[in-house]
């Protein structure tokens, strides 16, 4: 199952056959890899539509990456009353 997911990036080859989708999941490790599981499983259905949204000689090839670039520690976002 998804969870809160953001696509952070897209970075596709000079050949258009493969994209790289970067994306970041708000959430314990176990919401992480769920949907991490999630995007790689339905990463054929996803494939699908990009084909039917646009019109290209091949659709390239999804590889989802998770992105850590944005990772935050939980416990920085919690406000402490000192």
């Amino acid at each position: 199952r998804i969870g809160f997911v953001t696509i952070t990036g897209v970075k596709v080859s000079r050949d258009l056959r493969v994209a790289w989708v970067y994306f970041t999941v708000f959430g314990d490790d176990t919401a992480k890899a769920g949907s991490r599981a999630a995007l790689r499983s339905a990463t054929p259905h996803l494939r699908h539509e990009l084909g039917r949204q646009i019109r290209l000689k091949v659709v390239p090839e999804l590889r989802f990456e998770e992105d850590d670039t944005y990772f935050v520690e939980p416990t920085a976002l919690r406000w402490r009353a000192t």
